[in-house]
């Protein structure tokens, strides 16, 4: 089913959300094993960004597959309800959010970042929600069929959000 969900799991106490979970403790962290197992999901792109350091403060980057086709990535699931104050999160039935796994970045994308989301081509999808691939799928995707370049660092603030935020920056 296509559902719409809250990025990031909300934990009781915590200042912020986990949105990503590491493609080498998902299996066995106790934040992240029930719904690894039980709880799988793909999450549909076109691309997604990255930063890197430079001199100058953070550089970021739009990466895309070839010829910007959509795509998705490894995510898993929980579902969650807020308290009376609707300030806290504890296990429950009213509020669903997501993480996406994260692995070590390919050789192309290392120069950026050391991390990068799982992305699953089409045909593991289902090997993916059905849990028959275990944790097979979370590699590096291939950096040949990859491609990314700068964007203009007005990605960096929500209130901006249009078009040219894709474009390569001068």
């Amino acid at each position: 089913e296509l559902a719409l969900m809250r990025w990031g799991f909300e934990r009781y106490g915590a200042k912020n959300s986990i949105i990503n979970a590491t493609a080498e403790k998902v299996a066995t962290s106790r934040v992240f094993k029930k719904v690894f197992e039980e709880r799988r999901c793909i999450v549909p792109a076109d691309g997604f960004y990255e930063w890197k350091k430079t001199e100058d403060g953070k550089q970021p980057y739009r990466i895309t597959l070839m010829g910007e086709k959509p795509f998705a990535f490894a995510g898993i699931w929980e579902t969650w309800t807020t308290d009376k104050d609707g300030r806290d999160f504890v296990a429950g039935d009213n509020i669903e959010s997501f993480c996406i796994v994260t692995t070590q970045a390919n050789a192309v994308l290392k120069a950026i970042h050391g991390r990068m989301l799982v992305i699953l081509d089409a045909t593991s999808w289902n090997g993916w929600l059905d849990g028959s691939r275990g944790t097979g799928l979370l590699e590096p995707y291939p950096s040949e069929r990859m491609a990314f370049h700068p964007v203009s660092t007005r990605v960096n603030s929500v209130r901006n959000d249009d078009e040219a935020l894709i474009e390569e920056a001068q």
